[in-house]
């Protein structure tokens, strides 16, 4: 699953991603969009209840409507190297917000389905808009869907967290990294994950995960205010390419 864009602004922005000399491209599970799709694993016993990773399968088939959203922090050690969430709607239509290892913004895109970018770049308190070509990439849920149902993710059992009980899948998909692990937790009640933490050969990926409605409300999500006293520049910036930091 490829959660996060390949904008050159934000590529730029956490370009410290390239860890131990892993490119990390902010997947918590770096699923490959042709993986095969099967028939469904046998049953799965879980503490309480009995799960079948097809269940996970099908819902995850539903969510083809919904505005994916990504919440990743990757970590060297103790050290946030990059921290970002981005939304992607069925029509193309996306934003990315990344932020500082102190959790404050660095840089808000917002890129819509007609091929316009608005940037807003905290650091230099500026925004402006262009053409841009960019496609940011929404969950690989068809990627996802093959690794359940070929068995490189599978039921591990349930866990508590935070008085919430959810499903564990765990594996170690063949796309990653060698040596790396991969833990999604899903809610039960929707058979939906909920986040994913990848564990790979120098860092660590951590995402927050979940599909909403494409609603007025859900879709405001999509769009980033300037904040007062930001500067409106006629075009980017002196080094920057496209719809991104060079």
């Amino acid at each position: 699953m490829q959660f996060i864009p390949k904008s050159k602004l934000q590529m730029a922005a956490v370009a410290a991603l390239a860890v131990g000399g892993s490119a990390l491209a902010f997947a918590g599970v770096s699923l490959s969009e042709g993986s095969a799709v099967g028939p469904p694993p046998s049953v799965a016993a879980h503490t309480g209840h009995v799960v079948l990773t097809s269940s996970v399968s099908n819902a995850l088939a539903d969510v083809g409507n919904d505005i994916s959203y990504v919440h990743a922090v990757v970590t060297h050690g103790s050290t946030v190297v990059a921290d970002s969430s981005t939304w992607v709607a069925p029509n193309g239509s996306s934003r990315v917000e990344s932020f500082d290892a102190a959790g404050e913004p660095l840089v808000d895109e917002t890129i819509s389905n007609t091929g316009s970018a608005q940037v807003i770049d905290y650091t230099r308190q500026a925004w402006w808009t262009l053409s841009s070509s960019e496609k940011l990439a929404a969950v690989d849920v068809q990627g996802m869907i093959g690794d359940l149902q070929s068995g490189a993710l599978k039921a591990g059992g349930d866990v508590t967290v935070n008085g919430r009980t959810e499903l564990e899948l765990t594996g170690s998909p063949p796309e990653l990294p060698a040596g790396s692990t991969v833990t999604l937790l899903v809610d039960p009640s929707t058979d939906l994950p909920i986040s994913a933490t990848d564990v790979e050969p120098g860092a660590t990926i951590q995402e927050q995960l979940s599909w909403i409605p494409v609603t007025s409300q859900n879709k405001a999500q999509l769009s980033a205010v300037v904040p007062a006293g930001f500067v409106h520049l006629s075009s980017p910036p002196t080094g920057i390419e496209s719809a991104g930091l060079g």
